[in-house]
């Protein structure tokens, strides 16, 4: 999906905006240099494509795409995307690159996954290159 390294876990994490408070993370930060492509992780659907997202500024430029088992997974803070709302696309295509768009403290690509609308850890879902 994306080279870099895994800055921030999923579940309990510190804010870094607000030294030495923790919080719950709902996704992944991985870090990697401005402009590294994400690819899609498998063939599906760009349900959204937007600088701004579910009216939350801080995520940046946003992108989200829904595989054909209906998971969804958003990528926040990114430079640009190469797709639009409603595109299909297939496995492996380029479709952004990592940001430092919103609220961010560098360069680096912010990903939630939702099975059957619950949130779980990308982690479980798909696979990171590190």
């Amino acid at each position: 999906m994306v080279s870099g390294h895994i800055s921030a876990p999923y579940g309990k994490s510190y804010d870094p905006f607000k030294t030495g408070k923790a919080k719950k993370h709902n996704g992944i930060d991985i870090a990697a240099p401005q402009g590294t492509p994400i690819y899609a992780p498998s063939n599906g659907v760009i349900v959204a494509a937007t600088d701004i997202y579910d009216g939350k500024p801080a995520y940046g430029k946003v992108l989200v795409f829904q595989s054909s088992s209906k998971t969804q997974t958003l990528f926040a803070h990114l430079d640009s995307y190469e797709v639009q709302q409603g595109q299909r696309v297939q496995k492996g295509m380029r479709i952004a690159a990592v940001g430092n768009t919103g609220k961010s403290t560098g360069p680096h690509v912010h990903i939630e996954t939702f099975k059957a609308g619950e949130r779980v850890d990308p982690l479980n879902v798909w696979p990171v290159q590190q």
